[in-house]
């Protein structure tokens, strides 16, 4: 069972294959998991989701796919480390892409984990890890004040 705490996080998922964002949010509603959940199809839209505080509310967590029009998602992810109220934005990749240079620039910018979409279970076990823990912290938190 989840506790309220868990559905104030807010994933945004960045990926311009709706089928992809379906599975993954079907796959977070099969584990109990019943977070809102924002979308934008490119970078430039999750660019501004996130500056616009009315849209998606801290914590959030954003599971990000490399190849996407307009704005690319290591694009994206340069983008939210140069923005100072947006650099400690946790980023989960989520892509088909396998390419080492792809993986290097990723972790070089501290993304939380990189995914293939061919094991998108694993990868909705690790948002749901994620908000779980993030739920824990804030319900200590909570119990200090």
């Amino acid at each position: 069972m989840m506790n309220h705490a868990v559905s104030a996080v807010t994933v945004l998922i960045v990926d311009d294959d709706e089928v992809d964002v379906r599975a993954i949010t079907r796959g977070l509603r099969r584990i109990g998991i019943d977070t809102p959940i924002s979308v934008a199809t490119d970078g430039l839209e999750a660019l501004g989701t996130l500056r616009d505080a009315a849209t998606v509310t801290w914590p959030y967590l954003v599971v990000l796919d490399l190849n996407m029009p307009r704005m690319c998602g290591l694009e994206l992810l340069r983008e939210l480390r140069h923005d100072t109220a947006l650099s400690a934005t946790p980023v989960l990749i989520l892509t088909t892409s396998d390419d080492e240079n792809d993986k290097a620039h990723a972790y070089g910018h501290h993304v939380a984990g990189y995914l293939l979409k061919s094991n998108a279970t694993a990868a909705v076990d690790l948002i749901a890890a994620y908000l779980r823990a993030v739920s824990f912290s804030r319900s200590q938190v909570a119990l200090q004040n």
